[in-house]
């Protein structure tokens, strides 16, 4: 049996998504089930580090990701095992097949699976990291305000990447799925644009975290992001799949949470404020 993967919240396959009549939106790995794959053996010898706390686990996961650490080992005496995993569903523009391990003795950490080389891997993270900095570069002007840029951003998104209608069924690594699928190849499904996006926003010194959640055929992923004091949900993908020709939607750029709950559902809890602002992590 192939290892289950975890992308995003890990266990949804071969899930098919409508919304808003013909609107697929495809969640690849990214439902709201908050089920882990615990990997029950030894990993090879690492340096370790003790996490104190909450904080100190969150920090310590967004930094490990943010520097495709996947050597050290952490340990705790309550197992923050769980906030790992939650940094990668709210981060997947660091997710590339990662996976959050936890052996029989507490030790956890982060691994990626064997279908990408290190040199595959690195080209990749590499490619996604220089093009977000040139579109960043290019698009945005002295002066925007965090919302302009957001605007310009998602805009440029709808203008040069198109929805990939055919990954239906994914079982493992897929570009559509990251940064790299959807900022360089130009094609993904919603976990890809929701990367690209945050990828994009931290570039921009704008916070984002992706939600994990699910509408109405299944599971779905889109950005919460730090606007001024407000925190407001943009899903890209579904203004892109309700975008007819070449006019730009903004049906679901910088809405509040009380507006995109009527067709969009996630556990407030683990995509708050709070977490958004744990962005510092990655961005300092």
């Amino acid at each position: 049996m192939r290892r289950v993967r975890l992308f995003c919240a890990g266990l949804f396959f071969f899930m098919f998504l409508t919304a808003c009549g013909n609107v697929m939106a495809y969640a690849a790995f990214t439902g709201a089930s908050d089920t882990g794959v615990v990997r029950q053996q030894e990993q090879p010898a690492a340096p370790i580090k003790y996490i104190s706390g909450e904080k100190a686990a969150v920090k310590a996961a967004l930094k490990a990701l943010k520097n495709y650490d996947y050597t050290t080992k952490f340990y705790s005496d309550k197992s923050y095992y769980s906030i790992f995993r939650l940094m990668l569903k709210q981060h997947p523009e660091y997710n590339y097949d990662t996976v959050v391990w936890k052996d029989k003795n507490g030790y956890y950490g982060y691994y990626y699976s064997s279908e990408l080389t290190d040199q595959e891997l690195d080209a990749k993270w590499r490619a996604a990291d220089k093009k977000a900095e040139a579109i960043v570069k290019k698009k945005l002007k002295k002066g925007m305000t965090d919302q302009q840029k957001l605007r310009k951003l998602h805009d440029y998104l709808m203008k040069t990447c198109s929805y990939d209608y055919k990954l239906t069924e994914i079982d493992g690594y897929e570009d559509g799925l990251t940064a790299y699928g959807v900022l360089v190849k130009k094609k993904g499904v919603c976990q890809g644009y929701t990367a690209a996006f945050s990828l994009l926003a931290q570039k921009a010194g704008v916070y984002s975290i992706a939600v994990c959640g699910s509408v109405s055929s299944g599971s779905h992923t889109w950005n919460y992001v730090k606007l001024g004091g407000k925190y407001l949900h943009i899903d890209c993908t579904w203004d892109k799949t309700l975008q007819k020709g070449k006019a730009i939607r903004h049906d679901y750029f910088a809405i509040p949470g009380d507006l995109i709950i009527q067709n969009h559902v996630w556990d407030p809890g683990k995509y708050t404020s709070t977490h958004v602002k744990y962005c510092k992590y990655i961005m300092g």
